[in-house]
C-alpha cells in the first residue's frame, strides 16, 4: 500500500473513534435508559473502542509517514 493510503486510513480510524465517543455521550444524555446491560460494561467497551481506534490510527499515520 502507498503511504498516502496509510495516512488516510489512519485519519479514518481516528474519525471513527471520535464518532463512537460523540455518539456514546449523546446517547448517555438523551437516550432511553433501561438497565438490561450494566452501564459500567458499556462505558468500558466505549473507552476501549475509542482509545483503541486512536492508537491504531496513530500507528497507521506513523507508518504512512515512515514508509519510503
Amino acid at each position: 500500500m502507498k503511504k498516502e493510503t496509510f495516512k488516510e486510513l489512519g485519519k479514518g480510524v481516528i474519525t471513527f473513534g471520535n464518532s463512537v465517543g460523540a455518539l456514546s455521550v449523546v446517547y448517555g444524555l438523551f437516550g432511553k435508559h433501561d438497565n438490561t446491560i450494566s452501564p459500567i460494561i458499556i462505558t468500558a467497551i466505549v473507552i476501549y473502542v475509542v482509545f483503541g481506534s486512536y492508537f491504531s490510527g496513530i500507528i497507521l499515520l506513523e507508518k504512512g509517514s515512515n514508509d519510503d
